[in-house]
């Protein structure tokens, strides 16, 4: 059985339409949809069968797979069925499989009776091939063979539509379909469980696009409709039968009913008491407040919504018209489009994607002018497209990646440069090769093979005991019950056997049935001091200085080697150093002395443990010992921490504060673990603030609210002693500080390519300048301050989300302005009743559509009251408004800048200016 999987698009590859996906894995090929192209009416239209094999099609295809009724993801199916002979298994959910015919018969009818077309199926073909299908429950596993299963997950996109898991031996494969990650009005969202499949293949019809919030698209829509019949026009809205058009259904009934509207409302004939019927029919499909209140109102009982006649093409007045189909390439939908485009009171609303060669396509291109049945028809009617497409954008792609955790990512169903671009986005993100082959173009994908792994009784049984005691200590609630979902990791060695079999076991029973020995990784660290004494002497010095600050049950001396010492697993040795004669002696006659010191990385886990014991004297000496441990890591020969290393250190420090108590507890530890940075080197301090604040970042939603106060403390104390740190070299160590916040926190993103959660970011946009005038104070000079502004700076250039962006505008360099001689003098007059300009004439004042991306704030609400035992009144920041106010300006006269990004560093140009005129600025509303 070869490893590699093969995939071939047949269609939808760089292309959207007639979806045809071959899959062959582990000696099984895999037709993953048989659609059509709607831009096509010649042979083009179908998938290109002649690069499958120009065998017996039966004995070469174990499977066909449909994900949904969609004609370009079925269209073909009859054809190649009946025509081109294909008389194996062909699977679909039960919604698929009912709706499905009708839209096949009505394709035909089009294509046949209007258009004359002969290279079509029959309805006697549609019939037969429906006969031949088999129909699967969602997550229902189907067993074609020992080797071969599928199973179906849920697609939302339309009623039925699913995402298919294949698992062929060792290899696995999902293909998506069309899906959908955001609920809507009458449809759940896409889900799938974390399958880890060797390869994903998914849809990217809006592989570039990040649509806005669903309630700014319906509040767009519905201004758009209203103003049309508003003024006697007539709206056209081309949808497909079932999917979008009962979505949009829905909205405008809610609002006519809200608005008592008398306009009138039509669908297509029959369209709506069909839909009825297979709702009513596949209920389950449904989101959960449709099948909560189907039973006391049926959602899809129009009051509003009544069948549509041709006739009504030629009434007068406003009217709304639902029509099909929804790319304008035929039908109904296309008549009456042709009568109503030469109206430049009419308008046409596109919903969804419309492929090349339709009608929608060219009207959504600025065609003024387009050829329908052989005539020229003037488009003068409004053209508007609202993304109601029930496909998943960028984000929802990505979201869907990190959901299923692939190895490899095929892209199908969508443009090229499209598709290019999320490609290097996935790579960039989830660090996995992704492909996006053209129609016909086979990849060969290398899958490594798996290793059968026996594991030992016993070691499951301990594990089942350790999961027994946790489940005692949850009862008691010394335990996050979270901790029941989590992936229970075994601890154990794995050996092999004679005949070649792996055993994962227990490393005691290793040793004593194997006979092996426990081996263990050590790193060591060399100091030289200089220490009086013989080597026996100088270890007693040391062990003395150390049990200041460890157990005396901890540290241990050697009885057998006079220069070594235990403390815990640690090794201290003492040996004599190698320098020359004229370095050894000192003058006292003492000799320089080499310490050894010895360790495993499992003494950090203990440290964590130390860190979050209940007894203050633990805590205390355990923040000691981790101090000289780190100190003295740091300063070794061997050299800085790698960035592996911190971020264990950091994971078991984040653990200690977890499970830290009481809040003067909680307090004393984070001042504690932050203050570790001021022993550490350059190198060191910047991997240890990098490293805290990834960890933070990555637990940020596993963080309950009980204990998101004191991360939020955490946070604040490593700004304030990384600070510190760089104040301890005169400011030397800026750059280093300040290029970590840069990197990480900082760092303008698109919101959904960030690993950086908003809420993180924000507090730490809060709390910065305030913890800086705290460490600086007075005497610290603009010079410096100018180098910690320039990653704010850099936000309001290069800053895609604007929560953050108004963030460190109001937070940062508004506060700069309150905090300012101007600004305390403006306060002292207000609170003394002195009349001062009012905020709400403003110049200022930013446009109206700037306040959704707000970030909604209370002015007497701190996101960490305990900030620390501080003096409340907080040192002024030496600034030079004028020469900020220049770099405003500078920056806002760079090209392609977005002309949001643009008017905000204008406004603050203008803002600056006053400042430094001795002028207090309109618009500047918070108190500091």
């Amino acid at each position: 059985m070869g490893v590699d999987i093969k995939v071939t698009p047949l269609g939808a590859g760089q292309d959207v339409g007639r979806s045809c996906v071959l899959v062959s894995m582990g000696g099984r090929n895999i037709m993953f949809d048989c659609g059509m192209h709607m831009g096509y009416s010649d042979e083009k239209r179908y998938p290109d069968f002649s690069f499958i094999t120009t065998d017996d099609m039966n004995n070469y295809i174990d499977a066909v797979i449909i994900t949904h009724f969609h004609l370009d993801h079925c269209g073909a199916l009859p054809y190649f069925t009946e025509m081109v002979g294909y008389k194996g298994p062909i699977f679909m959910t039960h919604p698929t499989k009912a709706i499905c015919p009708h839209l096949l018969e009505d394709m035909r009818k089009v294509s046949t009776d209007r258009k004359g077309e002969t290279n079509i199926f029959t309805s006697g073909m549609i019939k037969d091939c429906m006969k031949k299908v088999t129909t699967v429950y969602l997550h229902q596993t189907v067993q074609l063979a020992p080797d071969f299963e599928i199973k179906p997950y849920y697609a939302g996109h339309v009623l039925g539509a699913a995402l298919f898991y294949v698992r062929v031996g060792n290899q696995s494969v999902v293909y998506t379909g069309d899906y959908n990650m955001t609920p809507d009005r009458h449809l759940g969202a896409a889900w799938i469980d974390k399958c880890k499949p060797d390869l994903l293949i998914t849809e990217s019809t809006y592989a570039t696009t990040i649509r806005e919030s669903k309630r700014c698209r319906e509040r767009d829509l519905l201004k758009k409709v209203h103003d049309c019949i508003e003024r006697g026009g007539k709206v056209l809205i081309p949808v497909f039968a079932l999917g979008r058009a009962q979505e949009l259904c829905i909205l405008l009934e809610t609002y006519w009913d809200r608005m008592n509207l008398q306009v009138p409302i039509y669908f297509a004939v029959g369209l709506t008491e069909t839909a009825n019927n297979y709702y009513k029919m596949f209920i389950t499909w449904t989101n959960e407040k449709i099948r909560k209140t189907f039973v006391q109102r049926n959602m899809f009982d129009f009051k509003h919504i009544k069948p549509f006649d041709k006739g009504y093409m030629e009434n007068p007045g406003a009217m709304v018209v639902f029509a099909t189909p929804g790319m304008l390439h035929g039908g109904l939908a296309l008549q009456i489009f042709k009568r109503w485009a030469p109206s430049e009171n009419n308008m046409v609303i596109m919903p969804g994607y419309c492929v090349q060669g339709t009608v929608g396509h060219k009207i959504l291109n600025g065609f003024k002018k387009v050829e329908i049945d052989n005539q020229v028809i003037d488009v003068k009617l409004q053209v508007q497209y609202m993304s109601f497409s029930a496909h998943a954008d960028a984000k929802g792609i990505l979201q869907l990646i990190s959901y299923c955790e692939p190895r490899n990512i095929m892209l199908v169903h969508g443009e090229k440069d499209k598709m290019e671009f999320l490609q290097k986005k996935i790579v960039q993100e989830f660090s996995v090769d992704c492909y996006y082959p053209a129609n016909g173009e086979t990849v060969k994908i290398s899958c490594e093979p798996p290793i059968p792994l026996q594991v030992s009784l016993p070691l499951v049984k301990q594990s089942l005991h350790d999961e027994e005691k946790q489940e005692e200590a949850r009862a008691k609630g010394l335990l996050d019950m979270r901790d029941t979902k989590r992936v229970h990791k075994l601890s154990g060695v794995m050996t092999m056997s004679k005949d070649k079999r792996l055993l994962f076991m227990d490393p005691a029973m290793a040793e004593t049935d194997l006979g092996l020995k426990q081996h263990s990784i050590r790193f060591t660290s060399t100091l030289s001091a200089v220490v009086p004494g013989s080597l026996l002497e100088a270890r007693d010095a040391i062990a003395r200085q150390l049990r200041r600050y460890v157990q005396d049950r901890a540290l241990t001396k050697d009885p057998s080697d006079e220069s070594t010492l235990h403390v815990d697993d640690i090794i201290v040795k003492i040996s004599e150093s190698d320098a020359d004669e004229e370095d050894m002696e000192t003058d006292a006659g003492t000799r320089r002395k080499e310490i050894l010191i010895s360790w495993e990385l499992q003494v950090i886990r203990r440290f964590a443990k130390i860190l979050a014991d209940s007894d203050p004297k633990v805590r205390s000496r355990g923040i000691k010992r981790l101090k000289l441990w780190m100190q003295a890591r740091s300063r070794s020969k061997v050299g800085c921490f790698s960035y592996e290393e911190m971020m264990r250190v950091w994971r078991a420090l984040f653990f200690s504060v977890w499970m830290s108590d009481k809040p003067l507890i909680q307090e004393k530890l984070c001042d504690d673990l932050s203050g570790l940075i001021l022993v550490l080197g350059s190198s060191d301090a910047a991997a240890y603030l990098r490293c805290c604040l990834e960890t933070v970042a990555n637990e940020w939603n596993k963080i309950d609210k009980w204990r998101f106060e004191k991360f939020l403390m955490l946070i604040r104390r490593m700004i304030r002693k990384s600070l510190e740190w760089s104040k301890q070299s005169d400011w030397a160590g800026v750059p280093v500080i300040r290029d970590v916040f840069a990197k990480s926190v900082l760092k303008p993103e698109p919101a959904h390519l960030t690993k950086i959660p908003l809420g993180l970011k924000l507090h730490v946009v809060d709390v910065f300048l305030e913890e800086m005038a705290k460490v600086g104070g007075e005497e610290l000079a603009f010079e410096v301050t100018s180098q910690f502004l320039e990653p704010f700076l850099t936000v309001l250039v290069e800053g895609r989300d604007y929560r953050m962006v108004n963030h460190v505008v109001k937070r940062v360099f508004e506060y700069l302005v309150l905090q300012s001689d101007v600004g305390l003098k403006h306060e002292a007059e207000r609170q003394l009743g002195v009349e001062v300009s009012s905020d709400e004439d403003s110049d200022y004042v930013e446009d109206d559509l700037d306040k959704d991306d707000d970030v909604a704030e209370t002015k007497s609400t701190e996101l960490d009251p305990r900030a620390g035992r501080v003096d409340t009144t907080i040192p002024q920041l030496a600034i030079d408004f004028r020469g900020l106010a220049n770099r405003f300006l500078e920056l806002a006269q760079k090209p392609d800048l977005k002309q949001k990004n643009r008017s905000k560093l204008y406004r603050l140009n203008r803002m600056y200016l006053d400042v430094s005129e001795g002028i207090f600025p309109k618009g500047v509303r918070a108190a500091l």
